[in-house]
């Protein structure tokens, strides 16, 4: 064994005295570990040279060096060799590779010692002489303690950068409570200012009240003393002074009149202002709840990776189900939801206002946000289209508002016969590719992206991918052609 392994010394690094890794040899004949060589250069350069450790031959200009591919192949000849003569000793290890033999340390070529010990700051093995000398006052430690020590240092280094990631965390949890006390604040301002609105509405409605009071109160002490006139008169003069009165009482009745369409108009205006605030409230707090549903890795800037093979796709794996009051009155629907077929006759299903009531189409029922999602189906017939669209896209009438990817809140691939394309907003983008009987649909509503997929023998093949910044959930929606029997069924994605 012995034997073996004499010129195994030639591949010990005399800096790390550890076995080489990446060897370079220099001019001088001489290799180190490429990383050791030039580390020990770096330092060394500050000082205005470049040497062997080993020789002191030295270099100018510095030396270009690089992995020395001849030195690897024996190495690992010597090793596979020694593998055969003791295979034993090698598995009962564990290990691929036989342990290096302990190797004396190389002589100073100085002082003709053993290299038995390190300085840190030199990054070179010296001798005890060399510690009193050029080494005086500098750290020096044995091969095995400084190995220790650059391995607690790398330990020390992964902890902080552990540690540092934790703490960007932070700042996003402050942010999210200081938003949380923002929206408290802002709701009790919002409430405070609904009452004063309301308490100067009363404030009006009071004064109108009083002023209308004091004119009915003027307007009944008029009519008690031409009561009291009347009173006083015979039956003759009663007949000159009932005409007067009644003009009285006709102006009274317009007066009240147009009292009554004041007041109407002010409930009128309460109720606007009632609506607009709700309104006002639904539509800010969908936008907020959409926020709020994010992923966490999105929220703070740090996206998802886009999958780039099916196994990566099939992590975001989801399986819509086709709502029934959305599908075209010739669509039946099967499987909980999964399967929709074609048929010649009309079912009569309930009207609805989101069914669509001209094109053959169905939409789903999970409005799509936040984390991403792939889906996969399957479809017979001639034609097809597959899209994703806004919940809130027109259902009524025959124009491209209600088709899928005509318009600016749908979008589609779309299977002619003879080649695929995308549609959104009535353009089209001509794809060619093959056919393909089941289709993969990526999307990541929050990075607004839209991937289609040729999906076959367990492989995802992108056939088109889109970029848009979508504003809102999106639900996936199919839409057939003439073809009775034709189906369209999500698959089961286990």
């Amino acid at each position: 064994m012995a034997s073996a392994w004499s010129e195994e010394e030639t591949f010990v690094c005399s800096v790390c005295l550890d076995t080489l890794k990446d060897p370079a040899t220099l001019p001088c004949g001489h290799s180190y570990c490429l990383a050791c060589i030039q580390s020990h250069w770096d330092k060394e350069g500050s000082k205005g040279g470049y040497s062997c450790p080993q020789c002191r031959q030295a270099f100018s200009p510095r030396p270009s060096l690089a992995k020395s591919t001849l030195l690897v192949e024996a190495m690992e000849k010597l090793r596979a060799n020694s593998l055969k003569r003791d295979s034993s000793t090698a598995a009962s290890s564990g290990n691929m590779y036989p342990q290096l033999p302990t190797v004396e340390p190389r002589p100073c070529p100085q002082h003709n010692l053993p290299l038995d010990l390190f300085c840190h700051e030199d990054k070179e093995c010296v001798c005890k002489v060399c510690c009193q000398h050029g080494h005086k006052g500098h750290r020096v430690l044995k091969p095995q303690e400084e190995r220790q020590l650059v391995q607690m240092q790398a330990d020390v280094q992964k902890r902080i950068q552990e540690t540092e990631k934790k703490l960007n965390e932070i700042p996003h949890f402050a942010s999210v409570q200081a938003a949380q006390q923002e929206s408290v604040d802002l709701f009790s301002q919002l409430v405070n200012k609904v009452n004063l609105t309301g308490a100067q509405v009363g404030g009006l409605l009071g004064a109108h009240e009083m002023a209308l009071g004091s004119q009915v109160e003027g307007r009944i002490q008029r009519l008690e003393q031409e009561v009291s006139n009347i009173l006083g008169f015979f039956v003759l003069q009663n007949f000159l002074t009932i005409e007067p009165l009644c003009q009285t009482d006709a102006t009274g009745e317009s007066s009240l009149g147009r009292e009554e369409a004041v007041v109407a108009s002010i409930r009128s205006a309460l109720k606007e202002l009632q609506e607009s605030v709700q309104d006002l409230c639904r539509s800010r707090l969908a936008k907020i709840a959409t926020t709020c549903q994010s992923p966490l890795s999105t929220a703070m800037g740090l996206s998802n990776p886009e999958p780039k093979t099916r196994d990566e796709l099939l992590k975001f794996r989801f399986e819509p189900t086709m709502d029934p009051n959305t599908a075209y009155r010739h669509l039946q629907l099967s499987d909980g939801g999964h399967k929709a077929t074609m048929r010649a006759e009309n079912l009569n299903p309930p009207d609805h206002p989101e069914r669509f009531h001209f094109w053959r189409q169905v939409l789903c029922r999970e409005p799509l946000a936040g984390s991403p999602y792939y889906w996969e189906v399957e479809w017979t017939g001639q034609k097809i289209t597959v899209s994703v669209a806004y919940k809130d896209m027109e259902r009524k009438g025959s124009d491209d508002l209600s088709r899928l990817g005509h318009n600016a809140r749908s979008w589609s691939l779309y299977w002619s016969g003879t080649g695929f394309s995308f549609w959104h907003n009535g353009q089209e983008k001509l794809l060619g590719s093959p056919k393909a009987r089941r289709l993969g649909v990526y999307l990541d509503q929050h990075a607004g992206i839209l991937s289609f997929y040729r999906v076959a023998n367990n492989q995802a093949d992108l056939i088109h991918r889109h970029q848009n910044q979508f504003t809102g959930p999106l639900c996936p929606g199919f839409r057939f052609w003439a073809g009775v029997g034709a189906t369209v069924t999500v698959c089961q994605l286990d």
